[in-house]
């Protein structure tokens, strides 16, 4: 079996939709956090127009309520520094996965930038499925404490549909980047062999 003399990454097509929708969403989700009290229904200043949709949000997942900011909830902040740093990782591969396409339009051999971009995607994914993972493990061990309340249309509808995204796509991200990062590896070994042997 031959092993290829240059490797590329590109984008798959459902990671570039998957990031183009996730990232603003987790965005605007983190400067809710942020900004609470101001973004907290009914009365912040910035509620309306920005943050309407938590009104609903907060009466599912309690961890989003006025109730849990007010009695200092660890959780939901820390979770928003999280998607501060995994949203960073996700546009900073994205920067470097379009780069390094550029470089590859104007004949450059690429490197640095060709090889970072996987791997900061890999790491954003990694860290998006633990944090996720912890999401729902935080509800198993608290006895469902934030969602119980829930009708169970309800919880299906707004909590576990809209949550399993974050399972499920991370999950794609990690097969499709540790296989490219594999492949990448895979003839960087090759290359570094052929370079002894001379």
């Amino acid at each position: 079996m031959s092993t290829p003399q240059r490797w590329t990454h590109t984008p798959p097509l459902p990671l570039l939709i998957w990031l183009s929708v996730s990232v603003p969403l987790v965005l605007w989700d983190t400067a809710f956090v942020f900004l609470r009290p101001h973004s907290l229904p009914p009365d912040g200043a910035l509620h309306r127009p920005f943050f309407v949709p938590y009104a609903l949000y907060g009466s599912v997942d309690y961890l989003y309520s006025r109730k849990a900011y007010e009695d200092q909830v660890g959780f939901t902040g820390a979770q928003a520094v999280l998607n501060a740093v995994e949203s960073t990782l996700y546009l900073a591969y994205l920067w470097f996965a379009t780069a390094a396409s550029r470089d590859r339009e104007r004949g450059d051999k690429g490197g640095g930038r060709e090889a970072l971009g996987p791997v900061l995607g890999l790491v954003a994914a990694a860290m998006t499925l633990s944090k996720t993972g912890i999401y729902w493990l935080n509800e198993w061990f608290s006895g469902w404490a934030d969602i119980r309340h829930n009708s169970w249309s309800r919880l299906i509808s707004y909590w576990i549909l809209p949550n399993a995204f974050w399972l499920i796509f991370p999950t794609y991200m990690l097969w499709m980047l540790g296989r490219d990062v594999k492949r990448g590896l895979e003839v960087a070994a090759a290359v570094g062999g052929r370079k002894k042997d001379l």
